[in-house]
């Protein structure tokens, strides 16, 4: 199981106030297609590293190694898992509950084009259907098939990126809804 193996950095190694907190465009062009096209990221293990998001509830995630966003706010390379053999649909469960999708495949656009997409989850506890509704959220991130050119071993769907947060206050869930809409705090 894959965990974290970013390098151990001081604070003196990023500039003061420096937060991870990249626009949808910019994780889809400098970080996701990168990833799928075998490139090296520029400091990508010291920002965001691959780790099985669904292998794992929510509040096991390593947030508090993810020290450049907000708080209980995580960024992950992730492999999107497929449901059966025929390819339908993915696997969003955890060991004690599921990701429950409220947003869709919302289109992420660059110089007129769609570069990706994102889809947007709420965490619930217990089985599908009948599962409790927890303060965690998850934007999963993929590259448009259409746009980026791939190696042959390499299927654009295989990896994306998963931003985790917990919602801390009512007050925060403001500000979240705020900076998906492209407003800055």
């Amino acid at each position: 199981m894959a965990l974290i193996r970013r390098v151990l950095l001081s604070d003196a190694d990023f500039p003061l106030g420096f937060r991870f907190h990249p626009t949808d465009v910019e994780l889809l062009l400098y970080y996701l297609a990168p990833k799928l096209k075998g490139e090296n990221l520029p400091s990508s293990e010291l920002i965001m590293d691959f780790l099985d998001v669904y292998q794992r509830d929510p509040d096991q995630l390593p947030l508090d190694q993810f020290k450049h966003a907000r708080e209980k706010e995580a960024y992950f390379f992730t492999r999107e898992e497929i449901k059966n053999s025929a390819g339908e649909g993915p696997v969003r469960t955890t060991p004690s509950g599921y990701w429950k999708a409220y947003r869709e495949d919302v289109a992420i656009y660059r110089d007129g084009k769609i570069i990706g997409f994102k889809n947007k989850f709420l965490f619930y506890r217990g089985n599908d259907p009948n599962g409790t509704q927890t303060d965690w959220k998850m934007t999963e991130y993929v590259c448009n098939p259409c746009w980026i050119a791939t190696t042959s071993t390499t299927r654009v769907e295989s990896y994306v990126v998963c931003k985790v947060r917990l919602k801390m206050r009512v007050e925060e869930d403001e500000s979240f809804l705020e900076e998906e809409n492209g407003f800055i705090e």
